[in-house]
């Protein structure tokens, strides 16, 4: 960590350069601390939803394809 900053606080030609540098790479680091720690729970609070959301889409083609095969059923029954 202290190779960069050395090498930036060397080669800069001013102080409000190397300020402006600096400003900016710890910016860089909090919007992307900050993007990690967001997007972790939202991962799985997504991945908990598409699962609860798939077994229900199951759930209800399996009721539609019961109720077809009942319907078949009796009009097998009947011819």
């Amino acid at each position: 960590m202290l190779g960069p900053l050395n090498s930036l606080l060397q080669d800069s030609q001013s102080l409000r350069r190397t300020q402006v540098r600096l400003y900016s790479m710890v910016m860089v680091l909090l919007v992307a601390s900050v993007t990690v720690f967001a997007y972790l729970p939202h991962r799985s609070s997504v991945k908990v939803h598409a699962t609860r959301v798939l077994w229900e889409t199951s759930q209800r083609i399996s009721e539609v394809f019961e109720d077809y095969l009942a319907k078949v059923d009796l009009m097998l029954n009947a011819a």
